[in-house]
């Protein structure tokens, strides 16, 4: 009788283990707090992200591809890249505080025929944006 208790105690204690949700440090905890045993993934219904995930809004987005049909214009009429070109792109890139953008065109503003002027407006948007 002994034996049967202390077999069905270890396999409770391993399937405990086995099974557990929540650690010392919090990792695996169900985000929200719920007794019901978790659902396989196939069953779980998706939450709609969009809102949250969405890079750019719908104004910018209009922008970007405006800028991009400028592009392709210029690309098909075989010119490689436009002083007014690259001056929209840098404005584009400062009026919606892309930062990673605004590093690629001081990056490559040797390559691309970038004013001055636009240049300049870039590296200071660069050192204002530096710790944000």
């Amino acid at each position: 009788m002994q034996a049967a208790v202390g077999r069905s105690r270890t396999a409770l204690f391993v399937a405990r283990q086995l099974t557990q949700r929540r650690t010392w440090f919090g990792f695996g905890q169900p985000s929200k707090f719920d007794t019901n045993p978790p659902k396989p993934w196939y069953q779980v219904e998706p939450e709609d992200d969009t809102d949250v995930m969405d890079r750019y809004s719908t104004a910018e987005r209009k922008d970007r591809i405006a800028i991009r049909r400028k592009l392709m214009e210029l690309q098909d009429q075989g010119i490689e890249s436009s002083e007014e070109v690259a001056a929209d792109v840098a404005d584009l890139v400062i009026k919606w505080k892309d930062r990673v953008g605004a590093a690629a065109l001081v990056d490559n503003s040797e390559f691309l025929s970038l004013p001055d002027d636009r240049k300049a407006a870039l590296e200071q948007f660069l050192e204002e944006t530096k710790y944000s």
